[in-house]
């Protein structure tokens, strides 16, 4: 009568069952019912942290409920719902994981490929593309999933609509051998899907179009429609519409063949060669199938092989898919063209100085050694310095002896004033040794002495002094003039001899100064 044969005392009815979950007490506070235990007892919020939904479960005498997982989630080791897919290992086939019309986890293999004798993704020689149109509402899902935190969040059952295009054309075509739906996308009450079908021997074009012909292809009474038995409802089209062959050369083929190779369709087939590059050779080859072959490629050594046209005066160096042209030593390349292309000449020949002579830098550079009034890369550009000196008449010779004049002045002067200041240190010096008195004439002696070996050595040094300064006025180069140009590695230097920046305008000026006192 009571869940168990519990009961407890009662004043109103002398006794009452102990109502405990999965029940709770009847609308007679007597007896007990079935208490909805997804919804008032805690079973949506069990389950739901399950990635489950819930089930009321009158066997279950403890809890009232079971968790359930959803249609293509398997029950993992603990206990959550997961996606059947994920015990699903298809990598090591090469294949990808779909649910069948079970809704059981299966491993395809991608586009051109069908699973092998070893459980491994192969590829096929005859594989062609349909596009064909489906009626949507037999495909919609229309059962309310929210309690499911499910990763796939489609409103189409694809495992009902994989499982009738496979059983429907198995009795189509009989050397059918595998079909994959690609994607389908939405047109209102159709959907257009694109599907591989896969055969053991290349088919016709009337074998393909068997799929629209009356005899297979039932119309029904909507007469743009028909059935293929068992499940599957077409929308007829025109046969050149639906069906081509599959183009091989797909990422995937092309990830087969390497960095190295191209892909190419084989005589409008779904057969594919990898073939190499230009730039590589093949050292071997691989047949997939009859058809379908795989070259393994390496790089041609141009040089060695001799198989590069490097132009005059040029020197080979392969690199990797090609070669590359290179000046020898003593060339340079021309001014517009590649190497590759136009090749090289020689350094100085024809000289690129304008006004000066060209002279071999490196090994494919140049100087431009420029005349007198010229400078820059190509001593193209007057120096207009020496231009204004030669104009006001005054020869260079004349100049510098005007500079070096006024540098001797200036230093004679600097040794006079020196001369003083020493003279007045040395007597003040002499003043305080006699103030100190005669108190030991043998120390005042020896400290005479030593001052006058201090002075002797004073006057050498101011003697070695002149000299530097002589030694560098005769090595002096007070005219600034730009003579030298450098070519080095595709860039142009100027190498300035002599007096450079802010110090060539003062210089200027007294070029000037100098011209007007000679020609008075």
């Amino acid at each position: 009568m009571c869940p168990g044969d519990k009961c407890i005392p009662d004043e109103k009815f002398a006794f009452r069952c102990d109502c405990k979950d999965p029940y709770e007490t009847a609308e007679d506070g007597i007896h007990c019912k079935r208490k909805a235990m997804c919804a008032n007892g805690g079973g949506h919020a069990a389950c739901s942290k399950k990635n489950a939904k819930c089930q009321e479960d009158v066997t279950n005498e403890h809890l009232g409920y079971k968790c359930v997982c959803d249609t293509g989630f398997v029950k993992a080791d603990n206990g959550t719902c997961i996606n059947a897919c994920e015990l699903k290992n298809c990598e090591a086939s090469r294949a990808r994981c779909e649910l069948d019309g079970n809704y059981e986890a299966v491993c395809k293999c991608p586009l051109l490929m069908t699973m092998g004798i070893d459980e491994i993704c192969t590829i096929v020689d005859n594989s062609y593309i349909a596009k064909l149109k489906v009626l949507k509402r037999k495909y919609e899902i229309h059962v309310e999933r929210k309690q499911s935190k499910r990763s796939l969040e489609d409103t189409l059952d694809y495992a009902k609509l994989r499982a009738d295009f496979e059983l429907s054309l198995k009795n189509v075509y009989s050397d059918y051998r595998d079909s994959k739906l690609l994607n389908c996308t939405d047109n209102g009450k159709e959907l257009e899907c694109d599907l591989e079908l896969q055969f053991e021997k290349a088919v016709s074009k009337n074998t393909m179009n068997l799929i629209f012909q009356p005899s297979i292809c039932i119309p029904l009474e909507d007469t743009s429609y028909c059935w293929i038995k068992p499940n599957l409802i077409l929308k007829i089209g025109k046969p050149e519409e639906v069906f081509h062959v599959t183009n091989p050369c797909t990422e995937e083929i092309q990830k087969l063949c390497g960095p190295l190779a191209s892909c190419k369709q084989f005589k409008n087939t779904s057969s594919f060669q990898c073939l190499c590059k230009d730039g590589f050779k093949s050292v071997n080859t691989f047949h997939l199938t009859s058809l379908s072959t795989i070259e393994v490629c390496e790089d041609i050594d141009e040089c060695q092989e001799q198989t590069s046209s490097c132009p005059n005066n040029t020197e080979c160096f392969n690199t990797f898919g090609s070669y590359d042209c290179q000046c020898k030593k003593g060339y340079r390349p021309t001014e517009t063209k590649s190497v590759k292309e136009s090749g090289c000449i020689a350094v100085c020949d024809p000289n690129p100085c304008k006004h000066g002579e060209c002279v071999q830098f490196g090994n494919h550079g140049f100087l431009c050694s420029c005349d007198e009034e010229y400078g820059g890369a190509f001593c193209n550009s007057t120096n207009e310095l020496v231009k204004k000196v030669k104009k006001s008449g005054v020869t260079k010779a004349a100049v510098v002896g005007v500079v070096l004049g006024l540098i001797v002045a200036v230093i004679l002067i600097g040794g006079y004033m020196y001369f003083r200041i020493d003279k007045k240190e040395s007597h003040e010096y002499a003043q305080n040794v006699n103030q100190r008195g005669r108190e030991s004439n043998g120390r005042n002696l020896s400290s005479e002495a030593q001052n006058s070996g201090h002075m002797g050595a004073e006057s050498g040094r101011r003697e070695t002094m002149r000299s530097k300064l002589r030694r560098n006025l005769d090595k002096s180069k007070l005219v600034p003039n730009v003579r030298w140009s450098r070519y080095s590695d595709g860039e142009y230097t100027e190498i300035v001899d002599g007096i450079v920046g802010d110090d060539i305008e003062s210089q200027h000026r007294a070029f000037s100064k100098s011209s007007d006192h000679l020609g008075k």
